[in-house]
């Protein structure tokens, strides 16, 4: 499960990739800078329209995913080897991420428990939709 400190530290290497001040993104967000520094620090308490603003400028979506199955997407570990199916979904996902720009879609929201198949077939679906969309 991600944490507050994980969330805000990807708020803010979006953010720096765009090249946005923090100031810059608060305004833009409508949240005080304050909030937004918290947030990028890993403290406060932010609420989830706050989170959901930033996103919207950052190009960025918010993904429900059940926890049992980013146990595919990610190491066990930071020592942790990743397999060959974990390289595959990592390299794919960050070239559909890269190809898209600001895509207001999710990459994939899950509301029941999906097999490996079935992660793999939302997954390649995406793919297949941001291949077409460039």
């Amino acid at each position: 499960m991600a944490t507050l400190r994980d969330i805000g530290s990807k708020i803010k290497t979006a953010r720096q990739r765009q090249q946005l001040t923090l100031l810059a993104l608060a305004e833009k967000s409508h949240v005080h800078r304050n909030t937004l520094s918290a947030l990028e620090q890993g403290v406060g308490n932010v609420e989830l329209n706050t989170l959901l603003a930033l996103c919207e400028q950052l190009g960025l979506d918010v993904v429900l995913v059940p926890r049992h199955t980013t146990s595919y997407l990610e190491p066990a570990g930071e020592s942790a080897q990743l397999t060959g199916l974990q390289k595959r979904l990592a390299s794919r996902l960050a070239a559909a991420g890269a190809g898209q720009g600001a895509s207001s879609t999710p990459l994939m929201v899950m509301d029941e428990p999906a097999s490996t198949t079935g992660l793999q077939r939302r997954i390649a679906g995406r793919l297949a939709r941001a291949k077409t969309a460039k």
